[in-house]
């Protein structure tokens, strides 16, 4: 398989996740925009499915979302939860969540302007959650380590890292990875599988164990049902796995 990082300079970095990037996201209710085929609506309510099933709120916790866009992960996650903390890199992004928060009277989410690899102004063990959905195939190597080891500080003992992010084994990322029939998305720079991300959890030494994995289908017409058809098959079912959905937990100690 192909080196998965696309490597930029920090010119093309910062030309691909400008401003423009992160104002398409404004006001939607999803996040992003719904259409018939690229972007179904199916798709984005699994997503929210996956995200509730995940980290298993009950009201009482504090969360932070990495990579928190435009806000509406968190805002969806602050409907469920005590208190919520959007992170991105992106000041336009942090506005627009904010003013979102603003305009929905949502008092108990606040957002701030970092790195997913700095949660320096959150206390350590003070979290319940940390969320990173649709995060981990926009960063390197170096980030998703410091990620998950500022996760592991900041997670109290038994809290969740919870993750959503393609997954490099489906035959659709396989077919984008070759530029074959169809192209890769600009801003997934750094598409894995399961194996690669584990490989940078257990790099950057964090205290973190995996509880729960598994993979849902694509949300595409014919393409669903091929992948819920065959993704549970022995050696070949890789191929239609879709999402990587993963919960881990702050072990002991």
């Amino acid at each position: 398989m192909k080196n998965y990082e696309k490597r930029l300079t920090d010119a093309e970095f910062n030309r691909l996740y400008g401003d423009a990037y992160y104002r398409r996201f404004d006001g939607a209710e999803h996040g992003y925009s719904v259409s018939s085929v690229i972007n179904p609506l199916r798709k984005w309510i699994r997503r929210e499915q996956v995200l509730l099933d995940l980290v298993k709120l009950n009201g009482e916790e504090v969360v932070i979302e990495a990579g928190s866009a435009a806000g509406s992960l968190s805002l969806i996650l602050a409907r469920h939860s005590r208190k919520v903390i959007g992170v991105d890199l992106s000041p336009v992004a942090v506005e627009l969540a904010r003013r979102q928060a603003q305009r929905l009277e949502t008092t108990n989410v606040e957002f701030h302007v970092s790195s997913i690899a700095d949660f320096s102004f959150v206390p350590a063990g003070s979290i319940d959650r940390v969320v990173a959905f649709d995060i981990v195939e926009h960063v390197y190597n170096d980030v998703l380590r410091g990620f998950f080891q500022e996760s592991a500080r900041v997670l109290k003992s038994g809290g969740y890292l919870c993750l959503y992010t393609p997954n490099l084994n489906h035959y659709v990322e396989r077919l984008k990875q070759h530029s074959l029939l169809i192209a890769q998305a600009p801003d997934h720079i750094a598409v894995r599988n399961w194996q690669m991300i584990d490989e940078q959890r257990l790099v950057s030494g964090a205290a973190l164990r995996l509880e729960t994995l598994y993979a849902i289908e694509s949300p595409y017409p014919v393409a669903r049902y091929i992948d819920r058809l065959l993704m549970r098959l022995p050696g070949v079912g890789q191929l239609f796995q879709w999402r990587i959905c993963a919960r881990l937990v702050k072990c002991p100690g």
